[in-house]
């Protein structure tokens, strides 16, 4: 705009102003849901990797089976003709991911694949009662 000369110019460009930044940040918004959107694929991705890679210390018992099972049954007996490497790398995965399919706290796989098969207290199991439409 040209140079303001008066009050009433001054208000005028305050209400102009006023509303390109409405209309920035409501495309600032949509954009930031486009975003999310296009990009939700590999968040998912990348949240599964980041918990197979970090351990589960919620259930320190649980940490202790798996460290056993994986230091007895991987390295002494599976793998005890293999090579150093594979013998170091892959119980260090199998602890990795053991608290991805063993975690206490409802969210791991195994819990996944047997909700739907436990009871409820009313007697009816929570496949049955799920809306299907």
């Amino acid at each position: 705009m040209n140079k303001i000369q008066s009050y009433r110019e001054l208000e005028m460009e305050k209400n102009r102003l006023r509303g390109v930044l409405v209309v920035q940040k409501e495309l600032i918004i949509t954009d930031f849901q486009f975003l999310k959107e296009k990009y939700k694929p590999s968040i998912q991705v990348l949240s599964v990797a980041a918990r197979l890679l970090n351990k589960d210390t919620s259930n320190p018992l649980v940490s202790m089976l798996v460290n056993v099972a994986g230091d007895v049954l991987l390295r002494n007996t599976l793998l005890s003709t293999s090579g150093k490497i594979t013998r170091f790398v892959v119980p260090l995965l199998f602890r990795k991911a053991s608290s991805f399919f063993f975690s206490p706290n409802g969210n791991s796989i195994l819990h996944k694949l047997t909700g739907g098969w436990k009871k409820k207290s009313n007697g009816v199991s929570e496949h049955e009662t799920r809306d299907v439409s």
